[in-house]
């Protein structure tokens, strides 16, 4: 990479840490810092990042198609390098499909189902496990040069996603407060309606949500626009 190219991912590290403390959505940063390591990095082809909270992996960001199913296969098979450097916190896990032997299933499932061919992925540290993920259309694609500015996207790109996770955290956080105000509110006006106490108000609701196979906060929200619960299905004699 010349001074030139060096400038230009300067210039968009920089535009990318604006927007972080901007008005732009913390997730489309992901996706463009993903854009950003195909563009930048000559062995990538596509890229992505493997977040893996409560045994679940996800992919939070992606360049494009071929990254989300090389992540998928990874899931499917419970085996490979993204989730190995997320799991193990590897600095980097470089491997070439053809000749791989550690993840043999997986291996064999990126040979026929994607034309990836080579693999690079960088531990993201922090709180999560998690990965940045690289990958290559031959086979050796990725050079020492390759996992220098790999180490430099992955070290921005844990800053991006321990700002996207604080988003989501504090989006969940939004929407199970409104859905607790509803569901107390709720109580209230049945125990109003009906007369009864605070927990037999919760246990008329809990018992609407079980027998129409309705989710507790839509049967409150429901109670909160009728003034009374959803009529339940008969009982067959």
């Amino acid at each position: 990479m010349d001074s030139s190219e060096l400038d230009d991912l300067a210039k968009e590290f920089a535009a990318l840490g604006a927007d972080l403390h901007g008005d732009a959505e913390n997730g489309a940063v992901l996706h463009r810092m993903m854009q950003l390591a195909v563009k930048h990095i000559p062995g990538c082809s596509w890229a992505s990042i493997t977040l893996i909270t409560n045994n679940r992996s996800r992919t939070v960001a992606s360049s494009d198609p071929v990254a989300d199913e090389a992540d998928r296969l990874q899931y499917q098979f419970e085996q490979g390098p993204c989730l190995q450097a997320a799991i193990d916190e590897h600095s980097y896990l470089l491997f070439d499909v053809e000749h791989e032997q550690r993840w043999p299933t997986y291996a064999r499932a990126l040979l026929r189902q994607t034309p990836v061919r080579s693999v690079l992925s960088f531990d993201l540290g922090g709180d999560e496990q998690a990965a940045l993920n690289l990958f290559g259309a031959s086979a050796g694609c990725f050079e020492d040069e390759d996992v220098q500015f790999g180490a430099v996207f992955a070290a921005h790109t844990t800053t991006a996603l321990a700002l996207y996770l604080a988003e989501e955290r504090a989006d969940n956080l939004t929407v199970a407060l409104a859905s607790n105000r509803q569901i107390g509110i709720a109580i209230g006006i049945l125990m109003a309606y009906h007369r009864v106490t605070q927990d037999g108000a919760f246990d008329m609701l809990r018992s609407a949500s079980q027998h129409l196979h309705i989710k507790l906060r839509d049967i409150a929200q429901d109670v909160v626009e009728t003034g009374t619960l959803p009529e339940l299905p008969m009982r067959r004699q």
